[in-house]
């Protein structure tokens, strides 16, 4: 019963507001504070007032620690902080910080919002084909690379990692124990060739990593397979002969289940019990 005349009362007053002639217009501070190592600035990103009720937005563009906005009418405001900006390592993250439906009646008053922040990786995996095709055919694997940074990148000397273990489980892999969240293992691994500059990936482009890099829809292959991996830039070249070596360059192989040697496999393939990659 309190809780519904305190909502009524709420409203009621939200109601004389609205109706009123004359509205002293009010002053408001935030004081955004970051909860993230390493960024000391705000400075650069946006701060958006919103009333949806009365079709209000206000948009700023913070310069200090603290950001002053005049001419505001009392009501019910979304305010969202939003931006990128680098730690000093020259990480860069994607900031956000917001208040939902937050009355805003007093003069002068002021507001603190928490920014927190998601890391942007500069590569991303933006798509793993493993699942195959028709007739347990799964030459046609690839992975595409993204970069998504705002930067060109070099995929020159990157790695390429198959973690272990290579299916999803539950039994805990056995490795030290104060090795932990620290390090991971991996199964396989190979690396991107090149002198440093050879291949760059511009911001928003994308590379092709192909299992093996043909044109999988031909008679020899597989009619079924929609896979056609004979553009991809990079493939997993394992010198077999009932598969040859295709124009796209070969990743360097630098170990297998701890070893320097490819194995006995035909092919690199990628698992489809859960596998776990990494670019680094």
């Amino acid at each position: 019963m309190i809780l519904i005349l305190i909502l009524f009362a709420n409203c009621s007053r939200y109601k004389e507001i609205l109706n009123t002639d004359k509205i002293k217009l009010i002053h408001t501070t935030v004081n955004p504070s970051i909860d993230i190592n390493g960024i000391e600035s705000l400075e650069g990103l946006k701060i958006i007032f919103t009333n949806f009720l009365e079709n209000i937005k206000i948009e700023k563009e913070i310069t200090g620690t603290s950001i002053g906005v005049e001419g505001l009418i009392p009501g019910i405001y979304t305010i969202v902080i939003s931006g990128k900006a680098a730690n000093n390592k020259g990480q860069l993250f994607y900031l956000n910080g917001s208040l939902v439906n937050y009355p805003i009646f007093n003069d002068n008053e002021t507001i603190k919002i928490s920014v927190t922040g998601l890391k942007i990786s500069p590569l991303v995996f933006k798509e793993i084909y493993y699942a195959g095709s028709p007739k347990n055919y799964f030459r046609d694997q690839f992975y595409e690379i993204y970069n998504n940074s705002d930067s060109p990148l070099y995929l020159d000397g990157l790695y390429f990692a198959a973690l272990y273990p290579t299916i999803a489980t539950e039994n805990l892999p056995v490795w030290p124990e104060s090795d932990g969240k620290n390090f991971v293992y991996s199964d396989r691994l190979w690396k991107f060739t090149g002198n440093g500059t050879q291949y760059p990936l511009k911001p928003g482009e994308s590379c092709i990593v192909s299992q093996f890099a043909a044109n999988h829809q031909m008679e020899i292959y597989n009619p079924n397979s929609p896979i056609d991996c004979s553009s991809s830039e990079f493939e997993f070249n394992m010198n077999n002969k009932n598969f040859p070596d295709q124009p796209a360059v070969d990743m360097v192989h630098i170990f297998s289940n701890g070893s320097s040697a490819m194995g006995t496999l035909p092919q690199y393939l990628t698992s489809v019990f859960g596998g776990a990659y990494v670019i680094f």
